[in-house]
């Protein structure tokens, strides 16, 4: 099993992974301004969440800007579409700034 870690600047990109493989997303936010990142994947159930942790960017004073990790599995193979945008949940579509996405080829495991 592999990991492979995607950052904001592989934003639209297309990577090839194996059932198992460990897939870490990071994105920066500044969480005291409400925004959260909100992902989805197409079709759903291939990628597992399997978690995520906020830590603070180096240099970043509080408050300032953090890296929010997320850890996801492959699960099954198929080609994946991962989506994630960034808002305050409680104002709705109309708050979203930014937008990510990046397509999985997930493939079956070499064992």
């Amino acid at each position: 099993m592999a990991d492979l870690l995607i950052g904001e600047e592989d934003d639209g990109q297309l990577f090839t992974v194996r059932v198992g493989d460990s897939v870490m997303v990071q994105l920066s936010v500044i969480a005291a301004t409400g925004y959260r990142w909100q992902t989805e994947t197409e079709p759903a159930g291939f990628l597992r969440l399997e978690g995520s942790e906020s830590s603070a960017h180096s240099g970043s004073a509080i408050g300032g800007r953090s890296i929010l990790t997320m850890h996801f599995r492959a699960g099954q193979a198929e080609t994946v579409g991962l989506h994630a945008w960034l808002w305050r949940p409680w104002q709705g579509e109309s708050s979203i700034i930014r937008r990510f996405g990046v397509a999985l080829d997930i493939r079956p495991s070499d064992s």
